[in-house]
C-alpha cells in the first residue's frame, strides 16, 4: 500500500486562508479531519501547529515587550520551564515563543561570562602589571570574536596600564582607576537577530543530516521582506482589535437579548401553569415568543461560519435545525400535539437551559463571567437536555406520526418526492438520538475543559 505523501514548506498565503476557512466553519478542533476535507495535503498536526503558533486571531507578532520580557524572567524564575503555565500569563504569547526567547537570554549570559571571563582574572593586587600581558597575549591568541559577541574585539587593550576591571551585580565593567562604565548588556534587536541566525543554523545541520522540515518562511527572508511582513501582520491585527470591539458588542447585546427573552418565556410558562393549574397551555402561552427565539437563533449558525466565535458552523446547525423543524414543522402546526404534556416538558426544559447558556456567554463577552454561572452552564445540561429530548421532543414526534399520516401533512411539498412527510418523520425519529448523543457527548468534552482547566488555573 502507497502511503499518501503530505506537502512540506512553508505555507502560502492561500493556505492560510484556506485554514482559516475551514477553521471558521468546523471549528478548532477534529485537525486530521480539517486538514482532509480542505484538501491542504498537509497533516493534521501541521495545520494544528500552523493554526496556534501563526493564524489564531488572538496572537501577538513581533518583539516581546519590556513588561513581558521582565514577567518572562520573573515567572520562570518561579515556575521553571513550565512553558505552557507562563504562556497563559502572556495572552498572545505561544509557549514555543516563550521558550525561544528564554534559551537566547540564557546564551546570551554565557556569551558574557565567557567573554568576562579574561577580564576578572587578568590582574590582582600584587601583581597586576605581570596579569595584565598574559591577558593581553591570551586575547590576541583568540584573534576571532565569540558567535555572540556582537559588539566586536576589544582593540583597546593596548591602552590598559595597570588598571583593574571590577565586574559589578548589574552586568557592567568598570575599571577602577578611570571610573569609565562600559555597558556590556545586549539589546533585543541582538537577541532576536540571535534567535533566526541561531535556528537557521540549526536547522541548516539538521536538514543536512536528515530529512527534516525545510525552514520556516521568516527564516529564509532578508530584513527587509520581514519588515514588510511584520507591517502587514500588525496592520491586520489592528483591525482585528477594532472589530473586536465590536463583535465583543454585538455579541453581548445578542447574548443578553436571548437570555432576556428565555427568561421572559419561562415566567410565562410557570404563571400559566400556576393560574390554570394544568400543563396544557404551555404553547398558547409562550409558543410564539419561543418560535421567534430559535428562528433568531440562526444567527449562531452565521457566527460559526464567519469565525466570529469558535464553535463552527456543523454542531450550531444540528442543534437549530432539529429544534426548528420540531417547533414550526410539527407543533405549530397541529393543535392535537399543542396540549400534551411533552410541550410544557419541553419547554420548561429549554427555557432554563438557555437562560443559563446566554447568560454565561453574555458575561463571557465582558470577561467576568461569575464561577456559578460557568459550573451551572456545564452542570445543569446534564439533566436538561436529556428531559427535553426524551420524554420532550422525541415523545412529541412519536406521538404526532399517526395525526401526521392521517392528515396527510405537506402532501403538497412532498408530492414530486418518492416519499412522504411521514416516511421522512420517521427516518428523523430513527437518527435523532444518535445526532442529539453527538451534541451531548461534545458539552461533555467541553465540561471537562473548562470546568478542570478553571481549577487548574486556581490551584496554579
Amino acid at each position: 500500500m502507497v502511503e499518501e505523501e503530505f506537502r512540506k514548506g512553508p505555507w502560502t498565503e492561500q493556505e492560510d486562508f484556506k485554514l482559516v476557512s475551514y477553521v471558521g466553519l468546523f471549528g478548532d478542533r477534529r485537525w486530521d479531519f480539517i486538514a482532509k476535507v480542505s484538501g491542504l495535503n498537509r497533516t493534521g498536526k501541521s495545520c494544528r501547529l500552523r493554526w496556534v503558533n501563526y493564524l489564531h486571531p488572538g496572537l501577538k507578532h513581533g518583539k516581546m515587550s519590556p513588561h513581558e520580557q521582565q514577567l518572562v524572567m520573573h515567572l520562570h524564575s518561579k515556575w521553571g520551564n513550565r512553558w505552557s503555565r507562563i504562556a497563559r500569563k502572556l495572552p498572545g504569547r505561544t509557549d514555543n515563543e516563550i521558550k525561544n526567547f528564554w534559551r537566547t537570554q540564557m546564551r546570551k549570559q554565557k556569551a558574557q561570562e565567557k567573554k568576562r571571563a579574561p577580564a576578572t582574572t587578568q590582574s590582582s593586587p600584587s601583581s597586576s602589571s605581570t596579569s595584565y600581558q598574559s591577558s593581553s597575549s591570551s586575547n590576541k591568541d583568540i584573534g576571532e570574536e565569540s558567535f555572540y559577541d556582537t559588539g566586536g574585539h576589544n582593540g583597546n587593550n593596548n591602552n590598559i596600564t595597570n588598571n583593574t576591571m571590577v565586574k559589578e551585580d548589574d552586568g557592567i565593567i568598570i575599571n577602577s582607576d578611570s571610573n569609565n562604565v562600559v555597558d556590556d548588556d545586549y539589546s533585543m534587536d541582538d537577541i532576536w537577530n540571535d534567535i533566526a541566525m541561531s535556528e537557521q543554523h540549526n536547522n541548516f545541520i539538521s536538514s543536512s543530516s536528515s530529512s527534516s522540515e525545510p525552514l520556516p518562511l521568516w527564516m529564509i527572508m532578508d530584513n527587509q521582506e520581514q519588515e514588510q511582513m511584520f507591517m502587514r501582520r500588525r496592520e491586520r491585527n489592528s483591525k482585528r482589535g477594532r472589530m473586536g470591539g465590536l463583535s465583543k458588542l454585538y455579541l453581548l447585546s445578542y447574548n443578553s437579548l436571548q437570555a432576556i427573552g428565555w427568561a421572559v418565556s419561562s415566567f410565562q410558562i410557570l404563571c400559566n401553569l400556576l393560574s390554570t393549574s394544568s400543563v396544557a397551555g404551555a404553547y398558547s402561552s409562550a409558543g410564539k415568543l419561543i418560535s421567534f427565539l430559535q428562528c433568531a437563533a440562526f444567527l449562531e449558525v452565521i457566527h460559526g461560519a464567519i469565525g466570529l466565535v469558535p464553535s463552527g458552523a456543523l454542531l450550531p446547525l444540528m442543534q437549530w435545525g432539529g429544534r426548528t423543524h420540531f417547533l414550526l414543522a410539527i407543533v405549530s402546526k397541529l393543535d392535537e400535539v399543542q396540549q400534551l404534556p411533552s410541550v410544557f416538558i419541553t419547554f420548561f426544559a429549554w427555557s432554563i437551559s438557555e437562560v443559563i447558556r446566554y447568560s454565561h456567554y453574555a458575561f463571557s463577552c465582558i470577561g467576568n463571567c461569575p464561577y456559578w454561572i460557568t459550573y451551572l452552564r456545564y452542570t445543569a445540561f446534564i439533566v436538561l437536555y436529556p428531559l427535553g429530548v426524551g420524554p420532550g421532543e422525541i415523545w412529541i414526534m412519536y406521538q404526532a406520526l399517526p395525526i401526521v399520516k392521517k392528515k396527510n401533512l405537506y402532501s403538497e411539498t412532498f408530492s414530486g418526492l418518492p416519499f412522504s412527510y411521514y416516511d421522512f418523520l420517521k427516518v428523523v425519529l430513527i437518527i435523532y438520538p444518535f445526532l442529539w448523543l453527538k451534541l451531548y457527548l461534545h458539552l461533555f468534552r467541553q465540561r471537562r475543559s473548562k470546568l478542570f482547566k478553571r481549577q487548574d488555573k486556581k490551584r496554579a
